[in-house]
């Protein structure tokens, strides 16, 4: 066995050559979210959605969606114990966090948005009519969904996967914080978003230089900062 029990069986030098092979860990802090507006989508919201795609990066935070596959319990022959089976899906909702602008635009984008989608503006009374809705009026559903985008990148700044949103639309927006002692912190605005189902796309990243294997870490062609962070170097 080496000096560095590099051969041991639960080596650290094996693990962090088989981590960098895999290119390293990836930080949750780069990722990038894109909505795209449905061609049948309201007028009105797509010159919103549009102005906003150059506003993509105002996404401060994002929850990668997961799945639930929905069972059922079941006996067999009536008799004995219970097991599962899958009679259907189910995605998970999920919440984004936008960071507020000093002209309103993230504020006017969701409040036209779901207004778009049951309108509750009061501002033409009882019986009144906002745009084509009366009061509580349900919108057409192929007229507010979209398609979303949430992309991950890694250090080099690349995109390595993409979660595909299909049917998106916001289920709920959320209240925004305000208060005289926050004078080092941006407004945030909280929205859950719903939709169909999903995609995740791997993106075609070209590998590192490189001789990745364990091999490769005895030759010294790996970086040994997840080492030392391990290790406790600095």
């Amino acid at each position: 066995m080496d000096s560095d029990g590099y051969q041991a069986k639960f080596s650290l030098n094996k693990f962090v050559a088989n981590i960098n092979s895999k290119g390293g860990f990836w930080q949750p802090n780069r990722f990038l979210v894109r909505i795209q507006p449905s061609l049948k989508m309201a007028p009105s919201i797509r010159s919103i959605l549009n102005e906003f795609d150059n506003m993509s990066f105002i996404c401060n935070s994002a929850a990668l969606p997961g799945i639930q596959i929905i069972t059922s319990d079941h006996r067999r022959q009536n008799m004995g114990t219970f097991d599962r089976r899958p009679f259907g899906v189910q995605v998970t909702d999920i919440p984004l966090t936008f960071m507020c602008d000093q002209r309103g635009i993230i504020q006017n984008l969701f409040r036209s948005w779901t207004n778009f989608i049951v309108n509750y503006s009061y501002e033409q009374g009882e019986h009144g009519r906002s745009g084509e809705k009366h009061l509580f009026e349900v919108g057409y559903r192929e007229q507010y969904l979209c398609e979303m985008d949430i992309m991950c990148f890694d250090q080099r700044q690349e995109n390595i996967i993409t979660y595909h949103l299909y049917e998106a639309f916001p289920m709920q927006v959320g209240d925004i914080t305000a208060a005289w002692s926050e004078t080092d912190s941006f407004g945030v605005l909280p929205v859950q978003f719903t939709f169909r189902t999903y995609d995740i796309n791997k993106e075609d990243v070209k590998a590192k230089e490189a001789n990745f294997g364990f091999e490769g870490f005895e030759k010294g062609l790996y970086p040994r900062r997840l080492a030392d962070k391990f290790i406790g170097n600095k």
